[in-house]
């Protein structure tokens, strides 16, 4: 806290000036330090509510996700891209299906909002869902919608799902782009500029919901976490047998077509940072700065910076 001009003329003590109606008047130390004390459990909190909401997202992407595994006696399975996977039991080490690397954009605003969901907000965010391109500069959309518990669930493709979101009551929501892949190592490719635009996507898309939809303002909450599979998020991995090991996810520049110098590969990287929500919802300088802000936080833990000893 800066403390210039922050002591009371009187007494000498340190105080803060806040505005009481038309006058001014000075916060003592306990009355600071409380809402220091506030500030932080707050922000603890929606630290917690992004953590949770991404871990519901992708375990519902988890069963969503189809995948044809050839022969294996289950050709009953449902055909819609939004049907839960009937599992497949036993689980046997050749039949496992491949990991699936994503990139998941997670925010929460710190002010909630409210959205109250009935057949008139669903015949709504179906039309501006089907009208209005999730990715920035392409025209895409998603194709299907649907209903589940406090939120409303958006995804494009089949049977493999490419994009998946879901928008919650509270304004807060997640954004997962499944990456490609690898062709023929365990290592996926990730070049920085894709990885970038896919952020600044999934916070613009989310960023609408919270202030259009439900009215959240102030401060948001933001995480981006690139995985190399779904079951790298926790100890997720307990629950999720049937799934191959993730993959190694590998930055490379488009620029040079190549890989950056001193380039390490991990399965998972995470990075949060704060925005406000109103930056989000809109084209401009602040959406660009709250994506490059939290991409800079992920890609530093795919880049192996050396150590000069």
């Amino acid at each position: 806290m800066d403390t210039r001009e922050k002591v009371h003329h009187r007494d000498g003590w340190l105080r803060y000036p806040i505005r009481n109606g038309a006058a001014t008047r000075w916060m003592q130390e306990p009355e600071i330090a409380t809402r220091y004390r506030d500030r932080f459990t707050h922000g603890r909190s929606v630290q917690d509510r992004v953590s949770e909401v991404e871990l519901e997202c992708l375990l519902a992407y988890e069963e969503r996700d189809q995948w044809d595994s050839g022969d294996n006696g289950s050709d009953s399975q449902a055909s819609s891209p939004l049907a839960p996977r009937v599992p497949h039991i036993p689980y046997f080490e050749e039949n496992r299906e491949p990991a699936r690397p994503v990139l998941a954009v997670t925010v929460a605003p710190e002010v909630a909002g409210r959205l109250v969901i009935n057949r008139a907000s669903l015949m709504e965010f179906q039309r501006s869902i089907g009208t209005t391109s999730v990715l920035v500069g392409r025209d895409v959309t998603f194709e299907n919608v649907q209903v589940a518990p406090g939120r409303l669930v958006a995804s494009f493709g089949a049977p493999i799902i490419g994009l998946y979101a879901e928008f919650h009551e509270d304004g807060s929501g997640a954004f997962l782009v499944t990456l490609l892949p690898p062709k023929s190592d365990d290592t996926v490719e990730l070049f920085a500029q894709d990885a970038m635009f896919y952020v600044l996507s999934g916070l613009r898309c989310l960023g609408r919901h919270a202030r259009d939809r439900t009215g959240a303002t102030g401060v948001a909450a933001i995480r981006c976490s690139i995985l190399g599979g779904i079951n790298e998020l926790g100890g997720v991995e307990t629950v999720l047998p049937h799934r191959g090991d993730p993959y190694e996810i590998k930055l490379v520049s488009e620029g040079n077509h190549g890989e950056y110098a001193n380039l390490r590969s991990t399965t998972c990287a995470v990075g949060n940072a704060f925005a406000h929500v109103d930056d989000l919802a809109v084209d401009g300088p602040g959406l660009i700065s709250a994506a490059a802000m939290v991409s800079k936080c992920v890609f530093e833990k795919l880049i192996w910076v050396g150590v000069v000893t």
